[in-house]
């Protein structure tokens, strides 16, 4: 068998690690590909306030593209669908629970789980009866 790099025997340890689960293990190998690009440009007096502790990234990656609190307006997506997501607006209370289980995942998230569910018995409400 060949040597593993550094990287590679980080990203096998991580996938055969008995005591994660499959979700854990997928989201440490992403960490972990986050981890390998540079982080992005800062300034040189933030670079020193992060690095003196004052400002702190809550190691949250080198990659910024996770906002951190997005609040979507899931009676409009119910009621208009989403043409990116390819789905036509919620018919009955059937359609609504299972869209929102799908916008549930496709909300952006530094946890992977949206902050926000919405008022639930407004936005289902319509859709009872």
């Amino acid at each position: 068998m060949t040597s593993l790099s550094k990287l590679q025997q980080r990203f096998l340890d991580i996938a055969t690690d008995v005591r994660l689960s499959p979700k854990q293990k997928s989201s440490f190998l992403a960490l972990e590909a986050e981890a390998c690009i540079p982080y992005m440009t800062v300034s040189p007096s933030l670079r020193q306030a992060m690095d003196e502790g004052i400002i702190c990234d809550m190691f949250e990656g080198h990659a910024p593209f996770k906002p951190r609190y997005v609040l979507p307006d899931y009676a409009k997506f119910l009621s208009q669908g989403s043409d990116y997501l390819e789905l036509s607006p919620a018919d009955d209370f059937d359609d609504a629970l299972n869209m929102l289980t799908i916008i549930y995942h496709h909300v952006p998230s530094v946890t992977n789980i949206p902050v926000y569910l919405g008022q639930l018995d407004d936005v289902l409400l319509p859709y009872i009866g």
